[in-house]
């Protein structure tokens, strides 16, 4: 670490100069401009944050990485929407994000198994997405998904409703909501304790296309089922995938919690309700209160289109 003393802009050169230092020489010259981006954020005493982007080169994997401990810009307008006493003192916040269209049983269960096998007992929040950047069909309105949400975890323990990239919708209008910008917005309140999210096998093996995903996965915790998947099998799927490096994917071995299967499916409920014979009639895997404020709300009469 270099002394205090010295300004930010000799800092810059000198870490500009230590990465020429390193470049192999048959690094291709047009990449050379995301080796020496620099960009020295804060100075305070002996500390500093910055920004690093850079590559790895060889025939298994090309792919931008981020140094630690810094700031990333937010690329949404957004006001932000504080999370409660309870989550903002815990040791550490699980995060669940989703469409939750409609939510069901395995959205309330899985999350509360998750936080039974982390030593920290961690407090639980919900973060419904205004729209998934990986989904075409506009989702159920906003109002509604957040009262359903209500209804489905009123008795999950230790858990709230964080309504953030609703609250955010309205000022981006027709724009995907990303994970990143939500993250940074969370990181920016500089809470005590640690943050996790939670994400399926699904999102663990696409998480190298999400929109700067090398600035939170390495917070992520992957809900593996039982019946679908092993550890072992899902490790070797991201390993052919040609995006991690041997160390992240033994960062991503230390991050997987295996979880018992709970029957349901959201775009299974949908069919049924839209089916007039099934609608009215008991749904697997969906919550009586949910059912019911589907019907009072004639809500999924039909299938949106794709």
């Amino acid at each position: 670490l270099l002394s205090p003393s010295i300004g930010s802009k000799t800092k810059a050169v000198h870490f500009e100069n230590r990465f020429k230092s390193r470049m192999s020489p048959t690094t291709p010259k047009e990449l050379s401009p995301a080796l020496l981006t620099m960009t020295i954020h804060h100075v305070t005493g002996s500390d500093f944050c910055y920004r690093a982007p850079y590559l790895f080169h060889d025939n298994r994997f090309k792919r931008q990485q981020y140094l630690v401990n810094q700031h990333f810009e937010i690329e949404r307008d957004y006001n932000t929407i504080e999370l409660s006493t309870e989550a903002s003192c815990s040791s550490t916040r699980l995060f669940f994000g989703g469409s939750f269209d409609p939510p069901h049983l395995g959205h309330a269960q899985l999350p509360t198994y998750i936080s039974g096998q982390l030593e920290s007992n961690p407090h639980l929040i919900y973060v419904p997405a205004a729209r998934s950047p990986f989904k075409h069909a506009a989702p159920v309105a906003d109002k509604h998904r957040l009262n359903m949400l209500t209804l489905c975890t009123a008795h999950t323990p230790c858990s709230e409703i964080w309504s953030q990239e609703l609250a955010d919708a309205p000022l981006n209008l027709g724009q995907p909501s990303y994970w990143a910008d939500t993250w940074q917005i969370l990181v920016d309140m500089r809470l005590p304790g640690n943050n996790l999210f939670l994400i399926g096998a699904d999102q663990a093996l696409s998480m190298h296309r999400w929109k700067r995903y090398a600035e939170f996965w390495k917070h992520a915790i992957v809900m593996l089922r039982a019946d679908v998947d092993s550890p072992t099998t899902l490790l070797r799927k991201l390993q052919e995938l040609g995006a991690w490096s041997p160390e992240d994917v033994d960062h991503w071995s230390q991050r997987i919690i295996t979880t018992p299967t709970v029957d349901a499916s959201s775009t299974a409920i949908r069919h049924a309700l839209a089916n007039t014979e099934q609608r009215r009639s008991q749904i697997r895997g969906l919550d009586a209160r949910v059912h019911q404020y589907i019907l009072e709300h004639d809500l999924y009469t039909s299938l949106p289109i794709s």
